[in-house]
């Protein structure tokens, strides 16, 4: 059996991702905005005790000609809706440098262990979320091509970082929100919608 399927059926040590995937599916599903899609995801993983302490949810729309959006939902704080990209991001040589690009570039994960990194070795971004305490950074393309380069970043505090299996886990999430993202953003793009 292969690795992404003993995450969807929960044959690895830890958290569960079945009980999220199930909400996904349902309730998920229902909700009209990407904001509350996010801070919803986040409650579900730590319910299922995932080591996280921060997502952020991210688009960035090139045929749309406009900035970047994300939400942000950090633990024991008001998740940061509807943000735009910040304006050093939208030059281009801040953008291209960055992880969020090489992640829209390559549609593959980007990892980086922030635990003992020099701050030469990493984006300022990045330094800001070691600061804090962050220990690994994981953040992961989302299929969803109708709605531009989508992703979805994943930052915990345990020491040591992530587990082998807490990737796995991740990657088989992120194959099964996309859909579910891209059906709710859809919604919340719509003329006339609450959180357009």
């Amino acid at each position: 059996m292969g690795s992404y399927q003993n995450a969807i059926v929960d044959r690895y040590h830890g958290w569960r991702v079945v009980p999220i995937l199930e909400w996904l599916t349902g309730d998920g599903c229902e909700l009209d905005d990407s904001n509350e899609l996010l801070r919803s995801l986040a409650m579900r993983m730590l319910l299922e005790r995932a080591p996280i302490v921060s997502l952020r949810l991210s688009i960035y729309d090139a045929k749309r000609n406009q900035p970047g959006w994300s939400a942000v939902w950090s633990i024991g704080k008001t998740i940061h809706q509807n943000r735009t990209a910040e304006p050093s991001l939208t030059r281009p040589g801040s953008y291209l440098s960055s992880h969020i690009s090489h992640v829209d570039r390559t549609r593959k994960c980007c990892r980086q262990r922030l635990e003992k990194r020099a701050k030469n070795e990493i984006s300022s971004y990045l330094q800001n979320l070691a600061s804090q305490g962050a220990t690994d950074y994981i953040h992961l393309p989302l299929r969803t091509p109708s709605t531009g380069h989508d992703s979805l970043a994943i930052v915990t505090d345990r020491i040591g970082g992530f587990e082998k299996e807490d990737v796995c886990k991740f990657d088989a999430l992120a194959l099964a929100f996309a859909p579910t993202f891209a059906a709710v953003e859809q919604r919340r793009r719509l003329p006339g919608s609450r959180t357009s």
